[in-house]
């Protein structure tokens, strides 16, 4: 659907923003209408228009409003879009007046949220924010159970979040928020694709407020976790099972007192997962490992000995293929030998500076980074899927889950490509020229130790003074250079 008048946009939104699962659908909206008054040369609608694509295109996260897209330009200077601090006066007078000519409860949330973060800040725009969030969260219900496949719920988790980071800041609508978390938790449509996601989000919230959520808000929900768990068990979601589960110990440990024996559930749940796979399966292994932990939690040594022995073996069954590509580095080993016999005509002192002290041959971290980063825009799976690194037995040494832990896996694997490419080439290059031509033994690194660093010397130090390393460091950079 297209508009050409900006008027009439308004007011197809106000009763039919609904429709839209998504807001930036809405900004496409605007962003059509943009163009069309761009081209019309009609620049004050237009940018009112665009103004509109800014309003939905920001994130909501933990009652705070988060750019789409950051990153730095060519000057190495920070930028973001769309970005609260940079919110001109002309632009908040035209956000304000939209939150007074709308009741769409969408809108009304969105253009009251943006206020509240605004340098404009106030505590009534946090209260408008917070009602129309709640009013959202009955909408997306309702949505829901006429359509329990759409993820609706998602909706509605995202609304009473919004609604309680909003709420429990300013001291609005306390017992509300409480309220309708504990109803979604113990009502909210089972039949719904939600219905775990939306029990699980809830709870773990619930509990990070630790200050707001006492533990009587927690009655019940151990057994809502119990009987969605063992639904999930029987249709074989162990996955899922487990996540819940997990959530449900945790909640009786907010309340302190044990109704059931959670980690048994979850070791056989991980046994479960283990069987399910198949023993060519390397995930197998990762199951049986967790199984036999939370076991060792129960102290079950009976099945503590048995799944230790189906470990066994399963690692032995263990298949591990390769996928590798040819890199011709022929031309690039033909330059690392020149520039090595080059540099092994030299003194051994200076090789062996070069090799202590040369940056070039160690990869900076900035460098890396910035790299790594450049591959993720492109190799889109290496960035969100997370990553574990196994050793030569097939046991999980490391796990990268999080974005931050990716990026950083993604700058160390990027260290090692760039080190096996081209630096070690050159480092082995070097010493392999270096022994050959009699220029790198244990001789010449001893006299090189001993002529230019402290190693076989004796320091006196001032008594008055603490002792330390800082005059020895002076002599030591000053007989390098």
């Amino acid at each position: 659907m297209e508009f050409t008048q900006i008027d009439k946009l308004y007011a197809y939104l106000e009763g039919y923003a609904g429709n839209y699962k998504y807001l930036h659908q809405i900004a496409n909206l605007f962003q059509k209408l943009r163009d069309v008054k761009h081209a019309a040369g009609q620049t004050d609608e237009a940018e009112n228009a665009q103004w509109e694509v800014d309003c939905s295109n920001f994130r909501t996260h933990k009652g705070e409003l988060k750019s789409m897209f950051s990153g730095t330009d060519n000057k190495g200077q920070l930028w973001e879009y769309p970005a609260i601090s940079k919110l001109t006066d002309k632009e908040i007078d035209y956000i304000a007046a939209r939150l007074e000519s709308t009741s769409n409860p969408i809108l009304k949330a969105r253009y009251a949220h943006i206020l509240w973060a605004s340098h404009r800040k106030h505590k009534k725009y946090a209260k408008i924010a917070v009602d129309s969030y709640l009013e959202l969260v009955k909408s997306c219900e309702e949505k829901d159970k006429k359509e329990p496949q759409a993820h609706y719920g998602l909706d509605v988790l995202d609304s009473i979040e919004q609604a309680s980071f909003l709420g429990f800041k300013i001291n609005y609508r306390i017992d509300d928020i409480r309220s309708e978390m504990n109803r979604l938790v113990k009502e909210f449509n089972f039949e719904s694709s939600s219905a775990l996601v939306i029990r699980a989000g809830l709870i773990r919230h619930m509990l990070e407020g630790k200050a707001n959520f006492p533990p009587d808000c927690f009655g019940g929900f151990q057994k809502v976790c119990l009987d969605l768990a063992q639904t999930l068990f029987k249709e074989g979601k162990f996955h899922n099972a487990i996540d819940i589960f997990e959530v449900g110990e945790k909640v009786e440990n907010k309340l302190g007192r044990k109704t059931h024996d959670w980690n048994k559930g979850i070791a056989e749940w991980y046994e479960g997962l283990m069987n399910q796979r198949g023993e060519s399966d390397l995930a197998s292994i990762t199951f049986c490992q967790n199984a036999i932990e939370y076991y060792r939690k129960i102290k079950d040594e009976k099945k503590i000995q048995e799944l230790e022995k189906k470990y066994e073996q399963l690692k032995g069954k263990q298949q591990f293929k390769r996928f590798s590509q040819e890199i011709d580095l022929r031309e690039c080993r033909g330059k690392m030998q020149k520039f090595a016999e080059q540099l092994c005509g030299e003194a051994p002192h200076k090789i062996i500076s070069f090799l202590i002290s040369n940056r070039d041959l160690i990869p900076t971290y900035k460098s890396m980074k910035a790299r790594a980063e450049e591959i993720n825009k492109t190799a889109v799976l290496q960035s969100i899927i997370p990553v574990s690194v196994t050793d030569k037995y097939g046991h999980t040494a490391e796990h990268f889950v999080t974005e931050e832990e990716r990026k950083y896996f993604g700058i160390l694997h990027q260290y090692g490509f760039e080190m096996q490419l081209g630096r070690q080439i050159l480092i082995n290059e070097v010493f392999l020229k270096g022994v050959e031509n009699g220029k790198l033994n244990i001789n010449t690194v001893m006299e090189f130790f001993e002529k230019h660093s402290w190693y076989g010397k004796y320091y006196k130090s001032d008594a008055k003074r603490p002792r330390g390393n800082l005059q020895l460091a002076k002599s030591f950079s000053s007989q390098l250079e």
